[in-house]
Protein backbone atom coordinates (compact mmCIF):
# COMPACT_ATOMS: atom_id res chain seq x y z
CA UNK A 1 0.00 0.00 0.00
CA UNK A 2 1.14 3.32 -0.76
CA UNK A 3 0.45 6.85 0.17
CA UNK A 4 -0.67 10.01 -0.57
CA UNK A 5 1.20 13.19 0.18
CA UNK A 6 -1.18 16.10 0.21
CA UNK A 7 0.74 19.26 0.61
CA UNK A 8 -1.34 22.81 1.43
CA UNK A 9 -0.15 26.06 2.12
CA UNK A 10 -2.45 28.31 4.44
CA UNK A 11 -1.95 31.58 5.84
CA UNK A 12 -1.50 30.89 9.93
CA UNK A 13 -4.99 32.17 10.65
CA UNK A 14 -6.59 29.31 8.86
CA UNK A 15 -3.90 26.28 9.13
CA UNK A 16 -6.38 24.86 11.87
CA UNK A 17 -9.79 24.86 10.17
CA UNK A 18 -7.31 22.89 7.18
CA UNK A 19 -5.95 20.34 9.56
CA UNK A 20 -9.32 19.66 11.21
CA UNK A 21 -10.81 19.23 8.30
CA UNK A 22 -7.87 16.55 7.01
CA UNK A 23 -8.43 14.91 10.04
CA UNK A 24 -12.22 14.47 9.43
CA UNK A 25 -11.48 13.34 5.86
CA UNK A 26 -8.96 10.17 7.79
CA UNK A 27 -6.01 11.82 7.19
CA UNK A 28 -3.01 9.06 8.38
CA UNK A 29 -0.94 12.04 9.91
CA UNK A 30 0.22 15.29 8.95
CA UNK A 31 3.16 17.74 10.19
CA UNK A 32 3.48 21.61 9.33
CA UNK A 33 6.38 23.37 8.11
CA UNK A 34 6.48 27.18 8.09
CA UNK A 35 3.16 27.68 5.75
CA UNK A 36 2.86 24.36 4.57
CA UNK A 37 1.16 21.52 6.31
CA UNK A 38 1.79 18.52 4.87
CA UNK A 39 -1.04 15.26 5.22
CA UNK A 40 -0.99 11.42 4.58
CA UNK A 41 -3.90 9.48 2.88
CA UNK A 42 -4.16 5.86 1.83
CA UNK A 43 -3.63 5.56 -1.34
CA UNK A 44 -7.20 3.86 -2.48
CA UNK A 45 -8.32 7.59 -1.30
CA UNK A 46 -10.14 9.48 -4.59
CA UNK A 47 -7.81 12.53 -4.80
CA UNK A 48 -10.35 14.02 -6.85
CA UNK A 49 -12.56 14.03 -4.43
CA UNK A 50 -10.13 15.54 -1.22
CA UNK A 51 -9.28 18.02 -3.75
CA UNK A 52 -13.22 18.74 -4.24
CA UNK A 53 -13.66 18.66 -0.09
CA UNK A 54 -10.57 20.95 0.57
CA UNK A 55 -12.46 23.58 -2.70
CA UNK A 56 -15.22 23.67 -0.26
CA UNK A 57 -12.88 24.60 2.62
CA UNK A 58 -11.95 27.45 1.03
CA UNK A 59 -15.48 28.53 0.86
CA UNK A 60 -16.46 27.79 4.45
CA UNK A 61 -12.75 30.02 5.03
CA UNK A 62 -14.22 32.70 3.06
CA UNK A 63 -18.31 33.19 4.43
CA UNK A 64 -16.52 33.08 8.15
CA UNK A 65 -14.05 35.94 7.41
CA UNK A 66 -10.45 34.37 7.57
CA UNK A 67 -8.41 34.54 4.70
CA UNK A 68 -9.37 31.90 2.07
CA UNK A 69 -5.67 31.49 0.17
CA UNK A 70 -5.27 27.72 -0.57
CA UNK A 71 -2.90 25.64 -2.71
CA UNK A 72 -2.53 22.21 -2.37
CA UNK A 73 -0.12 19.76 -4.35
CA UNK A 74 -0.21 16.02 -3.88
CA UNK A 75 2.08 12.76 -4.90
CA UNK A 76 1.98 8.84 -5.03
CA UNK A 77 4.37 7.70 -2.08
CA UNK A 78 4.79 4.12 -3.86
CA UNK A 79 4.78 1.33 -1.48
CA UNK A 80 8.43 0.69 0.31
CA UNK A 81 9.11 -2.17 3.21
CA UNK A 82 10.25 0.80 5.85
CA UNK A 83 10.33 -2.95 8.33
CA UNK A 84 13.32 -4.38 5.95
CA UNK A 85 14.99 -1.11 4.47
CA UNK A 86 15.90 0.52 7.68
CA UNK A 87 17.81 -2.66 8.63
CA UNK A 88 19.90 -2.24 5.28
CA UNK A 89 21.47 1.29 6.86
CA UNK A 90 25.09 1.57 8.03
CA UNK A 91 25.48 1.27 11.81
CA UNK A 92 28.54 3.64 13.55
Amino acid sequence: MGYHEFSSVVDDESKEALTDRLLEMSCLGSFETGRTVVAYFPDTLDIGNLRDRLRSLQAALRESGLNDELSFDDALIPHKGWNESWKKLPTY
